[in-house]
């Protein structure tokens, strides 16, 4: 059974990527003897050689099925552009930082659509969850085209603990990935930890989910 819900979690995370518009990347190895695909990778201006040859496989396919690809432009991806030249918020105080990142979870759900405060920061800071990682540019666009959508939703599971060095808390997920028709859903528990420089802006955001991932992708509900 299991490498058939590895499979199905890699068809799963594939259609995601079309849908979101990504290409490029590599195999992640999650311990499936699949592979799946990170649904969030690197965003690329050519489709050439396997990358190509994979987007025209999957197109044809949901095509015939009666399924119509679409290229989700965000309005959000806008926003964020702008934002980019935010004055970074350098050696703010530990209560200032935990308040707009608070606002960050409740107000903008930024888990789910990408909408961060950017000035808290680094622009060369990663973003790691249980698949891959990624900049920040291509974490904002790639979460806001997979999830922004009436469904997603985040929410916190205790308090913020911050200092110095960083913050962490827990967060609970319903995510519905932005797929034509299917509209798969899955629920996500874990804990996020983002480090501190030492200008006190983040510069690793990293997600620790409860479950294992192929577990997590193969609990999707359809329709």
């Amino acid at each position: 059974p299991r490498p058939m819900a590895a499979l199905a979690a890699g068809l799963l995370l594939a259609m995601a990527q079309e849908c979101a518009g990504f290409s490029g990347g590599a195999m992640a190895p999650l311990g499936c003897s699949a592979g799946l695909r990170s649904a969030r990778m690197e965003m690329g201006a050519a489709n050439a050689g396997k990358g190509c040859e994979r987007r025209k496989f999957l197109q044809t396919t949901l095509v015939n099925a009666g399924f119509t690809l679409a290229g989700f432009a965000s309005k959000v991806g806008a926003e964020q552009t702008a934002r980019s030249e935010d004055k970074k918020l350098i050696d703010i105080s530990d209560e200032e930082f935990k308040s707009k990142l608070r606002e960050d979870v409740v107000k903008n759900q930024f888990m789910v659509t990408g909408a961060l405060t950017r000035s808290l920061y680094d622009e060369k800071c990663t973003f790691t969850d249980e698949i891959d990682t990624y900049t920040l540019e291509k974490w904002m666009d790639g979460t806001a085209k997979l999830f922004q959508n009436d469904y997603s939703k985040m929410e916190l599971d205790g308090d913020i603990q911050v200092n110095k060095d960083g913050a962490t808390f827990k967060f609970k997920e319903q995510l519905m990935f932005n797929i034509p028709i299917l509209k798969p859903k899955v629920p996500l528990t874990g804990k996020l930890i983002l480090t501190r420089g030492s200008d006190g802006l983040i510069t690793s955001y990293r997600e620790v989910w409860d479950q294992p991932v192929w577990k997590v992708l193969t609990s999707a509900s359809f329709f």
